[in-house]
């Protein structure tokens, strides 16, 4: 195999890793978004899967986050 081609793979290889990190933000940001959410930071976590930071509804609705624009709960 070819330097070249080694480095190429090894470049292809970095920016697979980095489409799934923006796919996982992407589909944490869609879930939250469906349950009221708001999504303030996903990380990769050891062992696959992510670790979203993210403030949400509690589901009261007598709570300051089911007003219309209410303050959120969190960050979780």
């Amino acid at each position: 195999m070819t330097k070249s081609l080694k480095s190429f793979r090894e470049r292809r290889a970095k920016i697979d890793t980095e489409i799934e990190q923006l796919e996982s933000q992407l589909d944490a940001q869609e879930r939250a978004g469906q349950k009221g959410a708001e999504v303030l930071e996903v990380k990769p976590a050891r062992g696959g899967g992510s670790y979203v930071l993210q403030k949400v509804k509690c589901g009261k609705s007598s709570c300051r986050c089911a007003r219309a624009g209410g303050e959120l709960h969190g960050p979780y």
